[in-house]
């Protein structure tokens, strides 16, 4: 499911989107596969979408690691929510979110 549930992330209805994300989000690490398009939807213009990206790979754990950058950059957002997401997420993704934490 999971493959399937990835390739829905980059579909044009925001709905959709938002179903293949929360779905991939209950999945837990078992999702890992889909966090390179979840990531991906860390940049978009949708400021909801960029939020639910945020908040998806924080349940996924520490497999979502590799986000660790993106979501990093997601804390100087113009964006409240998508920063808090951001923030939650990282904390969420524990020990791996080490590198975003400034010096």
């Amino acid at each position: 499911a999971v493959p399937e549930l990835a390739k829905l992330l980059a579909d044009e209805d925001n709905e959709v989107r938002a179903a293949a994300a929360r779905a991939l989000g209950q999945l837990g690490a078992v999702a890992a596969p889909a966090v390179p398009e979840l990531a991906k939807l860390l940049a978009h213009e949708d400021s909801d979408v960029r939020t639910l990206a945020a908040l998806v790979l924080g349940q996924l754990g520490a497999v979502a690691a590799p986000a660790v950058p993106e979501l990093a950059k997601l804390l100087a957002d113009e964006d409240n929510e998508v920063r808090a997401a951001a923030a939650r997420a990282l904390g969420q993704l524990g020990a791996v979110a080490a590198p975003a934490v400034p010096e």
